[in-house]
């Protein structure tokens, strides 16, 4: 089986942004470090489109950025409610099968990846900042979002602090949004904090 992503998945690993070895395929469940690094390649992924990685995984409001890396991953036919199942398993057949699945693969970009656009968004960003900037990234390919921007993300993004739902502040999302502006991905009026 050939994973394309895996090229991708090396680049981020050699620059210190995703950690691919927290990967434990011996578990039935996957660890909290196996999903925070799952979700952060999501959106490693979903930013990168708009750099030039390619429209494979086109982000959306709907998972479908998921989808196409499941199916890229798998290359099977399943629902949307299978995704998660496919992917965790995906995940842990390329760390069982390391040496012949990831361990050969060499970073890759395309010639049209705009690497250093990419790394001057991204590079240093936390799991908070990410998650905001896709969910932000997600509305704004919506133009009729775009108007209301930081007030929808503000309604749907918020982080699990101790059990508890916490809402992002409306400066940290304004601040994100305009880094997102800044580098020309979003056009949104931030108001000033």
């Amino acid at each position: 089986m050939k994973h394309k992503l895996a090229g991708f998945i090396k680049y981020l690993e050699n620059r210190g942004m995703l950690d691919f070895g927290v990967i434990d395929h011996t578990m039935k469940t996957c660890s909290d470090a196996d999903f925070d690094n799952r979700m952060r390649l999501q959106r490693y992924v979903g930013l990168a489109e708009e750099f030039g990685l390619g429209r494979k995984y086109k982000i959306n409001r709907k998972g479908k950025s998921w989808r196409k890396l499941i199916k890229e991953y798998h290359g099977a036919d399943f629902n949307r409610s299978d995704g998660q199942r496919i992917l965790i398993g995906d995940y842990h057949e390329i760390a069982k099968n390391r040496r012949e699945l990831y361990d050969p693969v060499e970073a890759h970009l395309p010639e049209s990846f705009r690497e250093e656009e990419f790394l001057a968004l991204v590079e240093g960003k936390d799991d908070d900042w990410l998650y905001v900037a896709t969910e932000a990234l997600k509305l704004a390919i919506d133009e009729r979002w775009n108007e209301n921007l930081i007030d929808s993300v503000e309604c749907l993004a918020s982080k699990t602090v101790k059990g508890d739902c916490i809402p992002y502040t409306k400066e940290y999302i304004a601040g994100v949004v305009g880094d997102l502006e800044a580098a020309g991905l979003v056009k949104v009026t931030v108001p000033q904090a």
